[in-house]
This record gives structure tokens, C-alpha cells and sequence, in this order.
């Protein structure tokens, strides 16, 4: 499968599951969740965008 992720994005998204395996209570771990999911349907959307525009194009 294409990672739809930047390179700078698939650093953050390790650096944000290092902290999901490390977190103490459950706040913290619906906040790196959250994080995640705005991380992921960044790129997704912005992927979506991209092959659009290139449908526009052909």
C-alpha cells in the first residue's frame, strides 16, 4: 500500500505512537489519538486533492 504520509508527517506519527505506548492515563492517550486521526485525515484528504487535480489534468 502507498503511504499517502509525508516524510516529515511519517516522523511525527512515530514519534506520536512512541508516546501512545508511553502514556500514562487515559486523557493523554485520547489526546494522542486525536492527534493521530488529525495527522492521518490530513493526509488523506490532501491525497484526495492531489488526484483530482490530476484528473483535471489528463
Amino acid at each position: 500500500m502507498k503511504s499517502n504520509l509525508s516524510t516529515e508527517e511519517q516522523v511525527k506519527l512515530k514519534h506520536l505512537k512512541l508516546q501512545l505506548m508511553n502514556a500514562e492515563n487515559q486523557d493523554e492517550r485520547h489526546s494522542i489519538l486525536k492527534d493521530i486521526e488529525q495527522l492521518l485525515n490530513k493526509a488523506k484528504y490532501r491525497n484526495r486533492f492531489m488526484s483530482t487535480l490530476k484528473e483535471n489534468d489528463s
